[in-house]
């Protein structure tokens, strides 16, 4: 299905002195277009599944499939060009590049996949206007509030236009009113280009704006509650195994 994500009988070990298994048999389906907020404890393994749904760490066994596309069976270079065009990331940790300016890091994805700087300067600066940062094309991070950062890591994110949205504590290191003005970015921009975005999260302002929430506990998934109309709880199926 297109702009799904599909996760089947996810696995992940990890192998040592103490194998330490965090995910056995997992299987849950994302539909197009729809925000699903992950919640859970600290250490539940949130950000792993993150991971492994970004492509950024290997599964022990399982699938995982954004519309047709298994990325599993992807070799690195496939895997490295599918994240650049398909997947945006957002992480608590704002990763911009400290010595680029705000356009700078946001071109550059598209000069990744080898753009032309001439056709991808016009598409960062619409999109940090898109976010509302017209003024600040010029601007260092460190020259940026948190609040400005995490726009910027938004536009960065969205420039080459992906299906997906992975986003982990979004607005995390933010205070309550610039989370807020965040929230709202998220959600215009979720509809704007209709993503399909997973969000982990502790914020429960943040869950309580997404389609659906699911709790990660004990290795499993749990529905919580079905958020926004018009959408409709998908199948989802989740054993705990640990």
């Amino acid at each position: 299905m297109s702009n799904s994500i599909s996760v089947e009988s996810l696995a992940k070990t990890y192998r040592g002195a103490n194998e330490l298994t965090i995910f056995a048999d997992m299987t849950f389906v994302v539909n197009p277009g729809e925000r699903l907020a992950l919640i859970g404890e600290s250490g539940a393994g949130k950000s792993t599944l993150l991971h492994l749904l970004g492509g950024l760490d290997t599964p022990t066994g399982g699938a995982i499939r954004f519309g047709d596309t298994d990325i599993t069976r992807l070799n690195q270079r496939e895997l490295a060009d599918f994240r650049n065009r398909e997947i945006g990331f957002v992480w608590q940790v704002q990763s911009l590049l400290p010595e680029f300016t705000a356009l700078e890091n946001v071109m550059m994805p598209l000069l990744v996949r080898g753009e032309d700087p001439s056709t991808a300067q016009p598409k960062a600066e619409k999109m940090l206007a898109e976010v509302g940062l017209a003024a600040r094309f010029e601007h260092r991070a460190g020259e940026l509030s948190g609040g400005e950062q995490q726009r910027v890591v938004l536009a960065r994110a969205l420039v080459g236009q992906p299906k997906y949205l992975l986003a982990d504590e979004p607005t995390g290191n933010l205070d309550e009113q610039t989370a807020s003005q965040i929230l709202d970015l998220l959600e215009r921009l979720q509809a704007q280009f209709q993503l399909t975005s997973v969000i982990v999260t502790h914020s429960s302002a943040l869950a309580s704006r997404c389609t659906r929430t699911l709790r990660l506990a004990k290795g499993g998934l749990f529905a919580i509650e079905s958020n926004l109309p018009p959408y409709r709880a998908v199948t989802m199926e989740a054993q705990s195994h640990v």
